[in-house]
């Protein structure tokens, strides 16, 4: 029987902070299956990896596109749901209306709350980092239903596999796959969800595209 909850990893050279996340995992959902997708790292990212006996998907880096690698993950994980999150993230805390918030047949999808933390510091929000507040309430969030760029993150996220199963990630493009994914499922007529009290802390690594576009 497949376990409701579903953990998608996108690792690159994930060493320092890939076991951490995986036990975040396995403490707050010690029955979900974890699926590793690997863009050919060469550190101990999947040695390390296997400590915790993850399915392993790995996408070579002239194959690599963020949808690519999503998809991928989507199709090899069987839960009813799914949360993607950055191999850099540690899950701090869950809502107890987040099985409740992804039951809703209209719902695409839960954003969770990111707290930045810099060389284990933790910082404050800029930029986009402001969207994470403490309230239910996204930045922006009204303004983005009306342009092409409505606000989803896949960091930190969870989804109804059957909302992928009806729309997957577009494989083509390099970055903000999932704000396209988005906005596509809103002109649907779907909607997503910011729950703050699900609560994640995501460690700056250097190079990581998400530290980029995010202050």
């Amino acid at each position: 029987m497949a376990s409701k909850f579903g953990f998608l990893v996108r690792t690159k050279d994930e060493e320092k902070w890939v076991g951490y996340c995986l036990q975040s995992i396995h403490d707050h959902f010690p029955d979900a299956e974890v699926a590793i997708v690997d863009n050919d790292s060469n550190d101990d990212t999947l040695s390390i990896a296997r400590m915790f006996q993850p399915k392993i998907i790995s996408i070579p880096r002239r194959e690599y596109t963020p949808g690519i690698s999503l998809n991928y993950g989507f199709d090899a994980l069987d839960s009813e749901y799914i949360c993607c999150i950055s191999a850099h993230c540690e899950i701090d805390s869950i809502s107890d209306l987040l099985e409740a918030h992804l039951g809703d047949q209209d719902c695409f999808g839960v954003i969770g709350r990111q707290r930045p933390i810099y060389k284990g510091k933790r910082i404050k929000p800029v930029n986009s980092w402001q969207n994470f507040a403490r309230d239910s309430y996204i930045k922006n969030l009204q303004e983005n239903r009306h342009t092409e760029d409505p606000f989803f993150h896949n960091a930190f996220s969870f989804i109804p596999k059957r909302m992928w199963e009806e729309e997957s990630f577009c494989e083509t493009v390099s970055g903000k796959e999932d704000r396209r994914w988005a906005k596509v499922m809103k002109d649907k007529g779907y909607f997503s969800i910011y729950d703050p009290q699900t609560v994640c802390d995501h460690h700056w690594t250097a190079g990581c595209a998400t530290w980029k576009g995010m202050g």
